[in-house]
């Protein structure tokens, strides 16, 4: 949670977070995923299907307009990777 919080201070728009969204659709992850256009490594793709689990991480670090979109199978791990975009960003 506290990755979550970092994100949010880091971001002047909005965080969504989403966890297997997949099950409320009565998808399976391969599925979901199917439809999706964003990259996901095919590690991390091939995780989420094992663990039947998929977190949707979309932050606007800038403005309401412009925003990135992490998947993982973990919610420490994407936030983490959302902090690293940002900072990378600032650079």
């Amino acid at each position: 949670m506290q990755k979550l919080n970092e994100l949010a201070a880091l971001c002047k728009a909005a965080v969504h977070l989403e966890i297997n969204g997949h099950k409320r659709i009565y998808q399976t992850v391969q599925e979901y995923l199917f439809e999706e256009d964003d990259p996901i490594p095919d590690d991390v793709r091939a995780e989420m299907i094992k663990r039947d689990s998929v977190v949707h991480l979309q932050f606007y670090p800038n403005t309401p307009v412009g925003f990135y979109v992490v998947w993982h199978y973990d919610i420490e791990i994407a936030a983490q990777r959302a902090i690293d975009i940002i900072n990378g960003n600032k650079k």
